[in-house]
């Protein structure tokens, strides 16, 4: 089995610096989201040291992707629809 290919029935763990190329956001900007409880908490790995479900985050970015096409949609009808 090749290392890189995820195993069916488990999650990836991702670390922060994937976390903020995914998403395009800062660090403070990511823990603000967080905090809000916009974006996935991430998962305790150590007294130092967190990570993040990579489905978690796919389906967080995938949920602004759908968000933007129904504003889209929203404005394309127009305000008497």
């Amino acid at each position: 089995m090749d290392a890189n290919q995820p195993v069916r029935g488990t999650c990836r763990l991702i670390r922060m610096r994937e976390v903020l190329n995914i998403c395009g956001m800062s660090r403070a900007t990511l823990y603000r989201v967080i905090k809000s409880n916009d974006f996935p908490a991430p998962v305790r790995l150590s007294a130092r040291s967190v990570g993040w479900l990579e489905d978690e985050v796919t389906a967080w970015v995938e949920s602004r992707i759908k968000a933007r096409a129904e504003e889209r949609n929203d404005f394309a009808r127009g305000p008497n629809s």
